[in-house]
């Protein structure tokens, strides 16, 4: 792994994670966007539109862009990464998107959100699980991370599977605002210690 200089953020300091094209040389692999990225980008937003849009409010009107009106979020991407304010990240099989991840550092000290969805035509394939996993071998190797958290609307019953099967412990059921029309205002946070990864993975 790659890794550029350091950014303070939040209360915890974070190292770079700007990395080389192929974070772990597996396939499929998790890595950074690129540029060249958007027209795969603009393909999945476009073809799983009604497909997050029960639990994602941005969807329909994201899918509703121009390739080059999806070029800033990209570039707003990249900058993050590079600057360590965010970490977002694509699964991908060559060129084909799968799988979108980020690496939010919006939770207490010491702690990275996972935060993630499944292009539709790729859905229950298992790539998310892949992507997670993947997710989280770049986040322990900050060794100010001391833990990861995944949190979901309650109804939205596919992604509280990935935190389950990969060993995470519910730590918490949050109220949420509404804001897509299929969630219910109530939220489960899941949880895994830097010690009960390195205990599983």
């Amino acid at each position: 792994m790659s890794l550029g200089g350091r950014a303070y953020v939040g209360e915890i300091l974070i190292l770079q994670c700007y990395v080389s094209a192929n974070i772990s040389g597996m396939s499929p692999a998790l890595r950074p966007w690129k540029l060249t990225d958007a027209a795969e980008f603009h393909a999945g937003v476009v073809e799983s539109a009604e497909h997050l849009a029960p639990f994602m409010p941005w969807a329909r009107d994201s899918a509703a862009l121009s390739l080059a009106d999806r070029l800033p979020f990209l570039e707003k991407w990249i900058d993050d990464c590079a600057s360590g304010a965010d970490f977002h990240y694509g699964l991908f099989e060559g060129d084909r998107l799968l799988t979108i991840i980020g690496l939010h550092p919006r939770i207490e000290p010491g702690g990275l959100e996972i935060g993630y969805w499944c292009r539709a035509s790729e859905a229950r394939k298992g790539y998310t699980t892949e992507a997670v996993i993947q997710a989280m071998r770049i986040a322990f190797s900050m060794p100010e991370v001391t833990h990861v958290e995944i949190k979901h609307d309650l109804a939205n019953i596919p992604s509280g599977r990935i935190p389950e099967k990969l060993g995470f412990t519910k730590v918490a059921e949050e109220t949420r605002e509404i804001l897509a029309q299929s969630e219910t205002g109530r939220g489960n946070v899941w949880r895994l210690t830097r010690e009960e990864y390195l205990e599983r993975f």
